[in-house]
């Protein structure tokens, strides 16, 4: 992509030194819009990126605790506590250590933390604000609930969960989380996580996780991405990354939601979409 925007500037650099005739405005014009494209397709590519070292942390933690992580905790009485992002962040480069599990994460310690806004957490193609109203990072992903369910925890305060995830002993029960065993309509057939394109909730929250059945950018609860791409990019549960039109039928996006749904994805679309 680097290499054609440079090859396309140069070209249009040219183009005006040397052409005085009525052509140049239209062949200029021409040229601006392959540079916006390669720009596009860098952008897009850094993306997918970021999308495939979230898979190689995601699947880090299945290797420790045999089961993906939760969507988000939260207490027996449904005080939201933390959410997948943060689970991560040790098999990551946004590593903290000063989170308090036993606490909510608005409260402190850990709202310092997810005041930080963190590079990983940012799609480069989105344009907007990084931060909400209350100066929390914002993240332009968000998890498949069906496979990143949020799920209550019993908090011990005798117990000194900062730093430690010390509460997933309570989540390798039968549904709790999910592991890849559970996942029988295929790893490359189910989505783990996906761009969004409107209402981006904080990487600290602790429900940021959607339904791909919802079909790409026809909910603003839904999975979608920036203008222009028209679809979205999705990081499948084998930890490769997927580009998937808008268009795609929602049955099919409810069969790539489901782990365990045992839908039937049409063999063309697979071919062409998910190998």
């Amino acid at each position: 992509s680097g290499t054609a925007l440079v090859g396309a500037t140069h070209q249009f650099l040219w183009l005006l030194s040397g052409r005085n005739d009525s052509s140049t405005e239209a062949i200029a014009t021409s040229e601006l819009g392959a540079i916006a494209q390669a720009r596009n397709a860098g952008l897009r590519m850094h993306a997918k990126s970021k999308l495939k070292q979230f898979g190689l942390a995601l699947h880090n933690f299945h290797d420790t605790y045999g089961v993906f992580p939760p969507g988000g905790t939260m207490t027996e009485d449904g005080e939201l506590l933390h959410g997948w992002a943060v689970m991560l962040s040790m098999y990551t480069g946004y590593y903290a250590p000063d989170i308090d599990y036993n606490v909510g994460w608005r409260t402190p310690p850990n709202d310092r933390t997810y005041k930080c806004q963190n590079s990983e957490f940012l799609n480069p193609s989105q344009p907007g604000a990084v931060f909400d109203a209350d100066g929390y990072g914002l993240c332009h992903w968000a998890g498949n609930v069906h496979v990143l369910p949020v799920r209550s925890v019993r908090l011990d305060a005798s117990k000194n969960w900062r730093g430690s995830l010390g509460f997933m002993d309570q989540l390798k029960r039968p549904g709790q989380a999910v592991s890849i065993s559970q996942i029988t309509d295929g790893t490359s057939n189910t989505i783990l996580l996906g761009t969004v394109g409107e209402r981006f909730k904080p990487w600290g929250h602790p429900a940021n996780v959607r339904d791909p059945a919802l079909g790409i950018n026809r909910s603003p609860e839904g999975f979608g991405g920036p203008p222009g791409w028209h679809g979205g990019l999705f990081l499948m549960c084998d930890g490769s990354v997927k580009f998937l039109s808008d268009k795609t039928d929602l049955k099919i996006m409810q069969a790539l939601a489901t782990p365990a749904g045992g839908e039937t994805i049409p063999e063309e679309f697979a071919i062409q979409h998910l190998r």
